[in-house]
């Protein structure tokens, strides 16, 4: 989260791991805390992984679970 120390940019580029790798950063939204958020793996352009990353407040920790299906936009308006 935001607020937790190792976040600022100077942090996360010493702690690059992958070469060539990029940061990018969002806005921070509230309910990404409370509902979670996709992170979706991007190789070349195209997506080859997708996650659900979901906070746990009382471990202070994010987990996540592989997305293997999705609705369409179509689908999405019905729900």
């Amino acid at each position: 989260m935001p607020d937790e120390a190792g976040r600022e940019w100077d942090d996360l580029r010493d702690d690059s791991n992958v070469p060539g790798s990029v940061w990018i950063a969002q806005a921070y939204v509230p309910t990404l805390r409370k509902l979670g958020e996709w992170k979706v793996i991007l190789i070349g352009g195209r997506p080859v992984y997708t996650v659900h990353a979901k906070y746990n407040e009382g471990k202070a920790t994010w987990s996540w679970e592989p997305v293997d299906s999705f609705y369409s936009l179509e689908e999405f308006r019905y729900v």
